[in-house]
């Protein structure tokens, strides 16, 4: 006899599995991460338009999700060993985005602007798609 996961009763049964347990660390913490990735340009916008103050802010959430991205990579190694077929690339995502979030900080801290801005868009939507990409797959 073979049960059918699907519906209500399956995706209450994937979250009580081991699986469905090891998934929510990383999309808590790839949340969190793509929120300070999102308040970036906020501040950086806030710094142009002449609150001077709001650079050290951006500094601040900057190190902060650039750590929270290296410090995401133990979850999503969690969730790859598991989940093999589903989420091998998460794991290649997350340290993608945790070198690109530090290169950017090295861009940033050498005022290299020219890099820094583009590259900024780019660490930001990559957060943001990694971030939908955790919550789309269920369990």
């Amino acid at each position: 006899m073979t049960t059918d996961i699907a519906g209500p009763e399956g995706e209450a049964a994937a979250t009580e599995s081991p699986e469905g347990w090891a998934v929510w660390p990383y999309r808590v913490l790839i949340t969190l991460t793509a929120a300070m990735f999102l308040s970036q340009p906020i501040t950086a916008g806030q710094f142009m338009s002449g609150s001077y103050g709001s650079i050290e802010l951006h500094s601040i959430l900057g190190y902060t999700a650039a750590g929270s991205a290296v410090v995401l990579v133990l979850p999503a190694a969690i969730v790859a060993t598991w989940r093999r077929a589903v989420s091998k690339w998460h794991i290649v995502a997350t340290v993608v985005l945790s070198v690109i979030a530090w290169i950017e900080i090295l861009l940033g801290e050498d005022r290299g602007l020219t890099l820094h801005v583009p590259l900024g868009v780019a660490v930001v939507t990559f957060g943001i798609l990694q971030t939908w990409s955790s919550w789309k797959n269920r369990s």
